[in-house]
């Protein structure tokens, strides 16, 4: 499900699967604000002002698996159906009938080399780099419309050290980290954003789904 931040309408992919039964609470990395997702509750919020903000729909009443509650007033709603952190992908054109969208993937661990291309499928053409001199080489020969990108690789290569050449072209980069969480909030993610990260997902054994679907979203390929 999707889940807004109430501060800055910020929108995040919550897999409800892995909530536990009380809920869980998400830091906003755009404007660090703090709130509670988790399954809507039967009874009638107990303020029926209605809550300001862009996007914010009232669900008084509703209890729909999905809803979220504000911190702030406590008011129950149903977020806004849009995906990922960031608006989507930066214009890359629909690729011709029959044509695969290439992601170039900067990894240097097979383990997750071999999980993204897993998770991608045969929807994308997946070409992976294990250190930066290969992705530049790869990103001056041919056209990509993503790159899913490590920050730490071999031999301590530094990933942000590629975002300038990603700028140039225009090409949208998932930042996919295996850093801590919480690491990646606040001043760390305002940073890579202007160096021009779009989006992050931190590593994990079962993130496949969501990594796909951070790609389809950032590509626009949602419907496709």
């Amino acid at each position: 499900m999707m889940a807004n931040c109430p501060g800055c309408n910020t929108s995040y992919l919550v897999d409800d699967r892995k909530l536990a039964p009380g809920g869980a609470q998400i830091t906003c990395r755009e404007c660090g604000h703090k709130w509670k997702v988790g399954q809507a509750r039967a009874e009638r919020p107990t303020q029926s002002t209605t809550p300001t903000g862009p996007r914010r729909t009232a669900a008084a009443g509703a209890a729909q698996a999905g809803s979220v509650e504000c911190p702030s007033c406590h008011h129950r709603f149903v977020p806004a159906t849009t995906t990922g952190s960031q608006p989507a992908a930066s214009g890359a054109p629909a690729p011709a009938p029959g044509q695969k969208r290439r992601v170039l993937l900067v990894e240097d661990q097979n383990y997750f080399a071999e999980l993204t291309r897993e998770a991608l499928g045969a929807r994308y053409e997946t070409v992976v780099a294990a250190n930066l001199s290969s992705a530049r080489a790869l990103l001056a020969r041919g056209q990509y419309d993503l790159v899913i990108l490590d920050l730490s690789l071999e031999e301590g290569q530094d990933g942000t050290q590629l975002l300038r050449t990603t700028r140039q072209r225009n090409i949208p980069v998932l930042i996919f980290t295996a850093r801590d969480e919480t690491d990646m909030y606040g001043a760390t993610w305002d940073q890579l954003r202007a160096l021009g990260a779009t989006d992050v997902l931190i590593k994990g054994m079962n993130v496949g789904d969501e990594l796909r679907l951070k790609v389809t979203s950032l590509l626009g390929d949602g419907d496709r």
